[in-house]
């Protein structure tokens, strides 16, 4: 039994998200990134910069399921193996 890893992708999107949510411009999100983010509807662009939507904090707490299920798996599996 194989468990396919989370994509590389998933998890860049939950670090940008991770930054939008803490507020960390220490690294600056592209403008064509900024904008997908804004047109899936994951965040908006307010006075007071980005913030995440209802959507995008749901999106994070699905990565973050996601992840701890992966280790979890990938634990009982080291334990049968």
């Amino acid at each position: 039994m194989t468990m396919d890893p989370i994509p590389l992708e998933d998890l860049a999107l939950l670090d940008v998200l991770h930054r939008v949510f803490q507020c960390d411009e220490s690294i600056p999100i592209e403008p064509e990134m900024k904008q997908r983010l804004i047109e899936s509807a994951l965040v908006e662009d307010t006075d007071e910069g980005l913030r995440l939507t209802d959507a995008g904090v749901a999106m994070c707490k699905s990565f973050r399921h996601r992840i701890e299920a992966d280790k979890r798996a990938a634990m009982i599996i080291g334990q049968r193996g």
